[in-house]
């Protein structure tokens, strides 16, 4: 069943991916923000997927990172490392108010505070090593995708994409998973070595639609 909804929601996540991207620079970034804040929120959900343990939302880690490519290719690579502020703002502000929501002493009505606490109280941690984590795999994927969209003008999108993704997602995996998550989940060594695995094979997934974004987005990309 798992590995239904997970095929479902590779399909889901790229189909909102090309129709914000088919809206413009705004809509997409406001989508890949989303991506990155969801990835945060529910990673501490693990399930059993392909008989496998794995995190619910490494869908949205390589989903995040095709936004920021797709925005680097169609409108500069200035504006992705604006994107990238624009991404820490949001975090910052997703923190503050969690912490403040949490501090307002419930009701005796209410019945909902312990679950907010359960999925919030690891929020900061989790954040904070994703300011660090996403700051330096963003900063690798712009230069990289940007270096080789230099050196090899006549590369397709999809091999840049793929390429500068398998190595950014390790980097990401790695240090992710031993910031956030050590003492969080039951193996942390089975979490990075599964995580990565799903993560090539959501890449292997993805990259196909960046042909479908170059066939049916005529859209110019902009040189920056």
């Amino acid at each position: 069943m798992n590995e239904y909804f997970f095929t479902l929601h590779i399909f889901v996540l790229v189909s909102f991916i090309l129709f914000s991207l088919k809206l413009g620079k705004e809509a997409l970034t406001a989508c890949f923000i989303l991506q990155v804040i969801l990835a945060n929120l529910f990673v501490t959900k693990q399930m059993t997927c392909f008989a496998l343990q794995i995190t619910c939302t490494d869908a949205y880690t390589v989903g995040a990172l095709f936004s920021l490519s797709l925005l680097q290719e169609y409108f500069g690579k200035k504006y992705a490392k604006r994107t990238i502020w624009t991404l820490f703002l949001s975090l910052l502000f997703f923190i503050m108010m969690s912490y403040i929501h949490l501090k307002y002493h419930p009701s005796q009505h209410d019945h909902m505070h312990l679950a907010f606490t359960s999925v919030l109280k690891s929020i900061p941690r989790i954040v904070f090593a994703s300011f660090f984590v996403t700051l330096l795999t963003q900063k690798l994927d712009i230069e990289l995708f940007g270096l080789l969209k230099k050196k090899f003008p006549d590369m397709a999108l999809l091999l840049r994409f793929c390429g500068t993704s398998l190595l950014t997602q390790l980097v990401d995996t790695l240090l992710f998973s031993f910031i956030a998550l050590y003492g969080l989940v039951h193996n942390i060594r089975d979490v990075i070595l599964v995580s990565y695995l799903i993560k090539v094979i959501i890449i292997s997934c993805i990259t196909p639609a960046t042909i479908l974004a170059k066939r049916f987005i005529q859209r110019a990309p902009i040189q920056i």
